[in-house]
C-alpha cells in the first residue's frame, strides 16, 4: 500500500526516498548532487537526449535571463543553461532546494538565485521584477502540469523571448498548451516525444 522510490547513484549505489541523503547523479559528464526525496529524472539515458535538445533550443534563444521553473535540483540549469548571465530557479521541494544550492555552491554558480516556494505564488512576483523581453522561460512541472492561473499569466503577461516546457503527461501538457495559445503571443514551433518510460503508455515530451 505504500509507495515507494528508488535512486541509483553514479556508483550503482541504490537509495530509498525512506531515507534522507544526497547522492551524485552522473550526466552529460558531470556528477549532480540530488536527495532520495526530491524528484530526479528516472531514465538517465533518455534524461541526457532531452538535454542536448534543450541545450540546443536555449543556443537558438540566446537570451539574457533564464527562469528554471519546477527546477528540482537544477538539472536542466545546471546542463542546459549555465553559460547565461542570470539563472533564476524556482522550487518548492526542501530537499530538491537543498540539493540545487549544494551544486549551485559546489560548482561556484554566483549567477544562479534560488527561490523556495510554490511557483504559481513565486513566479508572477520574481517575472514583475527581473522579467525581460531577452528572458527565456522552462517549465517542467509534475504530472498535473501548470495550476490554470499561472498558464494564465504566462500567456497575458510574460512576453520572453522563448518557452520551454518539458511534460511527462501529454494530457496536462495539451490543456496548459491550449491555454498559452489562447493568450495570442505564444505559437508551438516545435515538440519532440521521448521513450523516458519503455513499455509503458507514458511519453514525455518537450515543447
Amino acid at each position: 500500500s505504500d509507495r515507494i522510490s528508488l535512486r541509483l547513484d553514479e556508483k550503482g549505489q541504490i537509495y530509498s526516498d525512506q531515507d534522507e541523503r544526497f547522492l551524485r547523479v552522473c550526466l552529460e559528464g558531470q556528477a549532480l548532487i540530488a536527495s532520495s526525496k526530491a524528484f530526479f529524472q528516472n531514465n538517465l539515458e533518455v534524461t541526457e537526449i532531452l538535454c542536448r535538445k534543450i541545450s540546443e533550443w536555449v543556443g537558438q534563444a540566446h537570451p539574457e535571463t533564464f527562469f528554471d521553473l519546477y527546477a528540482g535540483a537544477g538539472t536542466f540549469s545546471l546542463l542546459c543553461a549555465s553559460h547565461i548571465r542570470r539563472v533564476f530557479c524556482v522550487e518548492e521541494n526542501l530537499f530538491a532546494v537543498s540539493a540545487l544550492r549544494m551544486n549551485k555552491e559546489e560548482k561556484g554558480y554566483a549567477h544562479f538565485e534560488i527561490a523556495q516556494g510554490r511557483v504559481e505564488d513565486i513566479f508572477p512576483g520574481l517575472w514583475a521584477k527581473e522579467g525581460k523581453p531577452e528572458s527565456l522561460i522552462f517549465l517542467d512541472p509534475p504530472r498535473q502540469g501548470m495550476e490554470k492561473r499561472l498558464a494564465e499569466t504566462l500567456a497575458k503577461d510574460c512576453r520572453a523571448q522563448a518557452m520551454i516546457y518539458v511534460s511527462c503527461d501529454i494530457a496536462t501538457l495539451a490543456r496548459d498548451l491550449r491555454v498559452l495559445l489562447a493568450g495570442g503571443y505564444w505559437r508551438l514551433s516545435e515538440a519532440v516525444p521521448l521513450d523516458m518510460f519503455p513499455r509503458t503508455k507514458h511519453i514525455e515530451a518537450a515543447v
